[in-house]
């Protein structure tokens, strides 16, 4: 009975260290992962508010690199109690990749052939207090033979990453220019420019 109750105990303690994060690192390396939400931003044209975050994770290898794929979520952040429109299309968002410090890193981006498409212009709609989420990098260019990663949006904005000795971060910027016109309708249409917060690049370790 002494001897199982030790055990009980000693196993309660390591689950309550787990907890505090002192056995596993990992947690914390995880967590430097998560995309963070950008500052609300209000629109030039109207009462409409929108927040972004980009999401990035290894989602598959091809000629042994990792793929890595972005995610962007938007949220409709207004205090007003209706839909907002946003005039989507890729070329509102532009790229660079950085250092742990800010600083520009350019020896990653290159200018691969490219043999993808463009996706078309359309009209999301976010109703109150509502989010999105959808891919945003492509697939085109031509992959480097293992390497520590591979992310592209675009013959534009394709990185290769050589080597994971480096801690990395894309940082990008959304914006969508102020409309000539107003909608016909009642929605809101967002419109302005959101520095979305620099998200760690995940990076396949050296061998």
């Amino acid at each position: 009975m002494g001897i199982a109750c030790c055990l009980d105990s000693a196993i309660a303690a390591l689950g309550l260290i787990c907890l505090m994060g002192l056995v596993s690192p990992s947690f914390a390396e995880t967590q430097s992962l998560q995309p963070v939400w950008s500052e609300p931003i209000r629109s030039e044209s109207d009462f409409s508010c929108l927040q972004a975050r980009i999401g990035l994770e290894q989602t598959s290898v091809l000629n042994g690199t990792n793929i890595i794929t972005a995610t962007l979520f938007l949220r409709n952040c207004s205090d007003v109690n209706v839909p907002t429109v946003i005039a989507w299309h890729e070329h509102h968002l532009s790229f660079q990749i950085v250092d742990a410090a800010g600083k520009d890193v350019d020896d990653v981006r290159s200018t691969p052939p490219y043999n993808g498409f463009s996706v078309p212009a359309v009209a999301l709609i976010l109703p109150a207090g509502g989010e999105i989420s959808f891919p945003i990098s492509s697939v085109g260019a031509g992959v480097g033979k293992d390497k520590a990663g591979h992310l592209e949006f675009g013959p534009d904005n394709v990185f290769g990453f050589q080597t994971s000795d480096r801690e990395l971060y894309l940082r990008a910027v959304l914006e969508i220019p102020k409309g000539r016109n107003r909608r016909p309708d009642d929605l809101q249409e967002w419109r302005g420019r959101i520095v979305i917060p620099k998200v760690q690049v995940p990076l396949k370790p050296d061998k």
